[in-house]
């Protein structure tokens, strides 16, 4: 049992998890437990599985947790409870050959080598073809994995759970265990369609942040951005800047944990500028230097 004390709100919405999962999972196959950053939604699902005697560790652990990213997986498992992506949990992940990708680029390379000497205007939407057809290649084939551990868990966890769209939350219902899924009704939806679990409202909101959370200079930011507040220029505590598209200096952009803007153009033109910053000539994926 984790020993920090619940707020009056945390201690409900803990009381109606416990409620759902022991009388209410065959009508409500999953609960969604909704609240913005700082409200203590990590506290309260340690809570809840301490209570029902509930473990992600062991051989045969009897809750498994998950998230749509890596990021966030590392992120809930350095908060005490283990986890993995939903990918890595429920698909099985097939990859196109080497030999394929490598005759790609390689097919990518000689046509980009012909506009050095041919004025051909038919190369580069060319280039720009083969290089989606590259992209295609690189992504991800999957298909379900009925041997994964949600297949014997007594209980699945999906955190941050926006990012999950239609086809990865019925993949995760298909195995039938009881799912709770958590979640900010402020972040953005999958990059493709609309997040699923957060298509209605949460079963439980929790709206009440912690003073400690609500130093945090991206938590003040995130409060600001969600009440319509303009955000200032400049610096917002010890490492988070707002900085003019024309200011941006190249050094502060690679030194930075993550930089976010508002626009596709502007990450592109963001990207471009930070690969030339470390003399990255190529168009294509570069592996990092030593």
């Amino acid at each position: 049992m984790t020993d920090i004390t619940l707020t009056g709100m945390q201690a409900k919405a803990v009381k109606a998890i416990k409620h759902w999962y022991k009388y209410d999972t065959t009508v409500k196959p999953w609960y969604y437990l909704g609240g913005y950053a700082g409200v203590g939604k990590t506290t309260i699902l340690k809570h809840v599985l301490a209570e029902l005697g509930l473990s992600t560790e062991g051989l045969t652990p009897t809750v498994v947790a998950a998230c749509y990213t890596a990021k966030a997986a590392l992120v809930l498992s350095q908060a005490g409870v283990p986890a993995t992506t939903i990918h890595r949990l429920i698909y099985n992940v097939h990859h196109v050959g080497d030999k394929q990708i490598d005759a790609k680029l390689g097919e990518i390379k000689n046509l980009e080598l012909q506009t050095l000497t041919k004025d051909d205007p038919k190369l580069a939407p060319l280039i720009e073809r083969k290089k989606r057809e590259l992209a295609k290649m690189l992504e991800l084939q999957t298909t379900l994995n009925e041997q994964s551990r949600a297949q014997e868990t007594k209980l699945i966890v999906i955190d941050e759970c926006s990012m999950a769209g239609e086809q990865e939350a019925k993949d995760l219902l298909s195995f039938g265990k009881p799912i709770l899924v958590i979640g900010d009704p402020g972040q953005l939806p999958p990059v493709r369609g609309q997040g699923y679990f957060t298509a209605r409202s949460p079963d439980f909101m929790l709206s009440e942040i912690h003073r400690q959370a609500a130093e945090s200079p991206i938590i003040k930011l995130s409060m600001m951005a969600r009440q319509g507040q303009t955000i200032p220029y400049g610096q917002h505590g010890e490492n988070v800047f707002k900085i003019h598209r024309p200011t941006v200096d190249p050094e502060l952009l690679l030194a930075v944990d993550q930089v976010i803007c508002g626009k596709n153009a502007t990450r592109l033109d963001l990207n471009n500028t930070m690969r030339r910053a470390k003399g990255i000539k190529s168009v294509l994926p570069t592996p990092p230097t030593r």
